[in-house]
Parts: structure tokens; C-alpha cells; sequence
């Protein structure tokens, strides 16, 4: 039987990555989340082609398989954050480098189609992983609670 994966939990001071490998985000909305990563004490940084846009996604396949990868083969990364949900990631979960993700584990938080994501870490790494709010926060349609919750989910 193989058995669960389940990351560290996130530190203060530990980098997360924010990526985008569903649908684009916008600038403005991000910022308000890497101010809440922030406040945690954490250090969000954005993969390069976080604010990518091809048509209705966030760049094309190869570019958010790249950031996700990036991602999951940096020892300096403790955490992956989606920005958003959104058609798109099921396009690109054959791409991911899975043996990177059993060689260093990292908390992973997404929602929406990013459940294709996790489902493929699962599958290829039995990485748990936390169903949650993306990086790309509007404090109207997610309140406090969410926010707390989380934060005490990486945390």
C-alpha cells in the first residue's frame, strides 16, 4: 500500500509560489492575497507567468506546466498556491513532473478545476493536498472566516 503524503506545515518566513495553471488572473486581485500571505508571516512570490493570458487561460499549456514544475522542483518553495480556479488545469496534469513532487513535498492549495490538479498528485504522488480559496482574493465574496480557515489549513 503506498502510503499518504502529507507536506509540512507552512512556517513562518517560508516562500510559497503563487501560480496560475487554470484561467488568467488580475494584478489587482492577487495583490490583496499576497498582502493576507503576507500578514501570516509567509513570502509569496510570483511564478513568472502568473499574469499570463491566452485566450480564456493563464498562457498556454507549456508555460503553466513550466511554473507548476518550477514550483514543485525548488527546495526554496514550501508552498503552491493557485491563483484561481478556472477551466485549464486538466490540460496540463500529464505534464507535471511527479517525481519531483514525491522528492519534496510542498502544501498545495487550490479549488474549482485545480481539482483536476489535485487529484493528479494524488494519483502520481498520493499528495494530500488543501481544498481552499486561491491567491487571487476579493475580500467581498471571501469573508474573514475563509480566510482563517485557510490560514490555519497551511499553517
Amino acid at each position: 500500500m503506498i502510503e499518504t503524503v502529507r507536506p509540512a506545515a507552512l512556517r513562518p518566513g517560508d516562500q510559497v509560489m503563487l501560480v496560475s495553471p487554470s484561467g488568467p488572473t488580475r494584478p489587482e486581485r492577487v495583490a490583496r492575497g499576497i498582502e493576507l500571505l503576507t500578514g501570516w508571516g509567509l513570502r509569496p512570490v510570483l511564478a513568472p507567468n502568473a499574469y499570463a493570458r491566452k485566450g480564456y487561460l493563464a498562457g498556454d499549456d507549456a508555460l503553466r506546466a513550466a511554473d507548476l514544475n518550477a514550483a514543485f522542483a525548488d527546495p526554496a518553495v514550501r508552498g503552491v498556491l493557485c491563483t484561481r480556479g478556472g477551466y485549464g488545469a486538466q490540460r496540463i496534469v500529464d505534464l507535471i513532473d511527479m517525481a519531483a513532487v514525491r522528492r519534496d513535498p510542498k502544501v498545495v492549495v487550490g479549488f474549482s478545476d485545480i481539482t483536476a490538479l489535485q487529484l493528479a498528485l494524488w494519483r502520481g504522488a498520493r499528495l494530500a493536498t488543501v481544498h481552499g480559496p486561491g491567491a487571487a482574493w476579493l475580500d467581498e465574496r471571501t469573508p474573514a472566516a475563509s480566510a482563517e480557515s485557510l490560514r490555519r489549513g497551511m499553517i
